[in-house]
């Protein structure tokens, strides 16, 4: 057939086989080797991932500034996008060194609100859907009270 007599028409579009970090052979539209690309991804995660085992703002900035740099010169656009994700919120990023706190409670409470809401649909005024979000969110007790002492047995 056509094209099928030209060695260099039948080969990927990267040769993994070496120990190269990248040898790119024909490729195609950016396309990168899928182990290269992920074995980028999983380094790029794993650096990430050690930022935040810092325990000092000031050791750990300089990591996330390279990191950043880093993701955004990857081709790997969910690593581009996350790093974007970051510069943008990256006051707040940097704020967990020195508070620790995270808004997962708080993206928690949010669930169970959006699960009342979409439980209270069809109730006539929102008061009903405030006693809703108390009932699910609330975490109220609602088991009955052990009767301390019997006074009267007849």
């Amino acid at each position: 057939g056509r094209g099928r007599s030209r060695p260099e028409a039948r080969t990927s579009a990267c040769d993994c086989s070496s120990n190269h970090s990248f040898v790119l052979e024909r490729p195609r539209r950016g396309a990168l080797c899928y182990q290269q690309r992920d074995g980028e991804y999983s380094r790029l995660k794993s650096v990430l991932q050690d930022a935040f085992a810092f325990d000092d703002l000031a050791e750990a900035e300089p990591l996330f500034k390279q990191w950043y740099f880093w993701a955004t010169h990857s081709r790997i656009a969910r690593m581009i996008k996350a790093a974007k994700t970051i510069r943008a919120h990256w006051a707040g990023v940097l704020r967990w060194f020195t508070s620790r706190i995270s808004n997962g409670a708080v993206e928690a409470i949010n669930g169970l609100i959006q699960s009342a809401k979409r439980k209270a649909r069809g109730f006539r005024s929102s008061a009903y859907l405030m006693t809703m979000i108390y009932l699910v969110a609330g975490k109220l007790d609602f088991k009955l009270a052990a009767l301390a002492h019997v006074t009267h047995t007849k």
